[in-house]
C-alpha cells in the first residue's frame, strides 16, 4: 500500500484523484487549508457578480486566511488566492481551453495528452444538454464570422455548462466517502521533510502546528500557482531568490447593438454562448471570450430576475474580457528569511498595446452597428487580480537545471510531485483545461511506475 498526500482541492486536484481513486494498492490522504465555504443566501439573492469582482464576505474571509497561512503582505496588487475547499474554483465560472496540437509541440509537451482529452471532458461533464440546447437560441447567435487583420474570432472549443460556475467542492465531499480516501480540511502545510524515502508533513490545524502520524511515500502538490511555489521553495530552503511567474492582464468588453432590441437584424450570428477570439498586435497575442448578456440570470449580474429594465437592457448588449499577453508581465516572488514578497508589473502601455487593442475593438464592432457601454467599455483591472498565474516551477533553474524534470517530479526529491498551474508552459490564455488535463496525466503516469514497482 503507497500512501499518497495531495496538498489542495482544486481542479487539478480534482482531477489527481480522478486518476488514481479506483487503485486497490494507493491510500489517499487530501489536505486543504480552508473549510467549506457556505453562502448562507438563497440563490436568487445571491450576487454572482460581487462574488466574480472578489467582494463578496465568503470571498474576503477566504482569502484573509491564504495570506495570513502563507504570510504573504499585499503591496501594490491584489492577490485573488483563497484557502477554502474548492479553491478558487468556488469564486469562478467561465470557459475553458483545449490546448491545440501547434501549442504542445512548440512546449514539447507529449501528444499522448491528446489521447486523454476526452476522458477530463466527461470528468468536467462538458457534453451537456444544457450547452447543446442553448447553441440553438436565438440569443446567442450575434456574433459570427468577426474577422479583420490580425484579428479573428472562432468558436470557443467548449464551455463549462455556460454561466454556471464549476466547484470542485462537492465533488471532494462525495470521494472522500470511498475507503482509500480521506479529506481533511482546516490543514495547512506547514511544512514538509524527508526522512529517507518517506515524507513527513508538518500542518497547522486550528492555529495549532502537529504532526501528521502518517508517513507519506508520495507527494503531490495542486495547491495552486503561488501557494505550490511557497511550498517548494520551503521545501528546498531557498532564500535570496526572485523567482518570475506569468499571468494574463485583462481588459473588459461590453458593447450594444440598438437593432438587437427590436430584433430586426441577423446580420452577425452567434452559434456558441462563448466566442473565443485572437488578436495579434506586434509579436504579441491577445485572446478572450464574447457572451451575450442575455445568456446570464439577471442575478449573475447582481440584480434581481424581476427587474424590468434588465431584462431589456441585457437583449441588447455582448460583454467580454480580453486577456493580454502573458509576455508582457513581469511578475516575481522574491524570498528572504524574513517574509516573502510579491511584485507584479506589466508593459501592456509601455508597448502601446492597451490603446491599438481598444483601437482595434472600436473599429471592427462600428461596422457591426455595436456601440460601446459608457463606464463598462475598456474597463482594466486591478494589477494581479487578472490571475491566471502559471509557469513559476517550470521556468525555475538551479545549477543551471530544472528542478522540476519531465515527469513534474522535483529533481533532487524522489516522488514529491507538482501538478498544478505551476508546472506547465506560459501562453494558455484560459489554462484550467491544460492544468487539468496536465494532473490526470501525470497521475495515471505516476501510477503506473507504482505499478511496475
Amino acid at each position: 500500500m503507497k500512501n499518497i498526500a495531495i496538498v489542495g482541492t482544486g481542479l487539478a486536484a480534482m482531477s489527481v484523484v480522478e486518476a488514481i481513486k479506483n487503485d486497490k494498492r494507493v491510500d489517499i490522504t487530501i489536505f486543504e487549508s480552508g473549510n467549506i465555504n457556505r453562502n448562507k443566501k438563497n440563490k436568487e439573492r445571491f450576487n454572482f457578480k460581487k462574488s466574480f469582482k472578489y467582494s463578496s464576505e465568503e470571498f474576503k474571509l477566504s482569502k484573509k486566511k491564504f495570506l495570513n497561512n502563507y504570510k504573504i503582505k499585499e503591496k501594490n496588487f491584489f492577490l485573488p488566492n483563497v484557502n477554502c475547499l474548492g479553491g478558487l474554483s468556488n469564486f469562478w465560472g467561465g470557459g475553458i481551453e483545449i490546448p491545440n496540437k501547434k501549442f504542445l509541440l512548440q512546449r514539447k509537451l507529449p501528444l499522448r495528452f491528446l489521447k486523454e482529452v476526452y476522458k477530463v471532458k466527461k470528468l468536467f461533464n462538458l457534453d451537456n444538454k444544457v450547452t447543446k440546447n442553448l447553441r440553438k437560441n436565438y440569443y446567442y447567435r450575434i456574433i459570427d464570422q468577426l474577422k479583420n487583420k490580425n484579428f479573428n474570432i472562432e468558436n470557443l472549443n467548449i464551455s463549462l455548462k455556460g454561466n454556471k460556475t464549476f466547484s470542485t467542492k462537492n465533488y471532494f465531499l462525495n470521494i472522500s466517502k470511498k475507503k482509500n480516501i480521506n479529506l481533511l480540511l482546516n490543514h495547512h502545510i506547514e511544512k514538509i521533510s524527508k526522512e529517507k524515502k518517506v515524507y513527513s508533513l508538518q500542518v497547522k490545524y486550528n492555529k495549532n502546528i502537529k504532526y501528521i502520524d502518517k508517513k507519506f511515500d508520495i507527494i503531490i502538490l495542486c495547491s495552486g500557482t503561488i501557494a505550490s511555489t511557497l511550498i517548494v521553495a520551503k521545501f528546498l530552503d531557498l532564500q535570496n531568490l526572485k523567482i518570475r511567474f506569468y499571468n494574463n492582464p485583462m481588459m473588459q468588453l461590453c458593447f450594444y447593438n440598438p437593432n438587437l432590441y427590436l430584433k430586426k437584424t441577423n446580420q452577425v450570428t452567434f452559434s456558441h454562448p462563448l466566442k473565443n477570439f485572437h488578436q495579434k498586435i506586434k509579436s504579441f497575442e491577445n485572446k478572450g471570450s464574447l457572451i451575450p448578456l442575455k445568456f446570464f440570470a439577471n442575478y449573475h449580474l447582481g440584480y434581481s430576475n424581476k427587474n424590468i429594465i434588465m431584462n431589456f437592457l441585457k437583449r441588447g448588449m455582448i460583454a467580454g474580457n480580453i486577456f493580454f499577453d502573458s509576455k508582457l508581465t513581469k511578475n516575481y516572488i522574491k524570498f528572504s528569511k524574513k517574509k516573502n514578497n510579491i511584485h507584479f508589473s506589466n508593459d501592456i502601455n509601455k508597448f502601446s498595446i492597451l490603446k491599438k487593442t481598444k483601437k482595434n475593438f472600436l473599429e471592427i464592432f462600428k461596422k457591426l452597428n455595436f456601440f460601446p457601454v459608457p463606464f463598462l467599455n475598456f474597463k482594466t483591472f486591478d494589477t494581479g487580480s487578472d490571475a491566471h498565474y502559471t509557469s513559476s516551477l517550470y521556468e525555475l533553474y538551479l545549477n543551471n537545471k530544472k528542478i522540476i524534470n519531465k515527469n513534474c517530479e522535483l529533481r533532487s526529491s524522489k516522488n514529491f510531485y507538482i501538478l498544478d498551474g505551476s508546472v506547465i508552459p506560459y501562453g494558455t490564455f484560459y489554462p484550467s483545461f491544460l492544468i487539468s488535463l496536465n494532473a490526470y496525466y501525470y497521475a495515471k503516469k505516476l501510477l503506473r511506475n507504482v505499478k511496475n514497482k
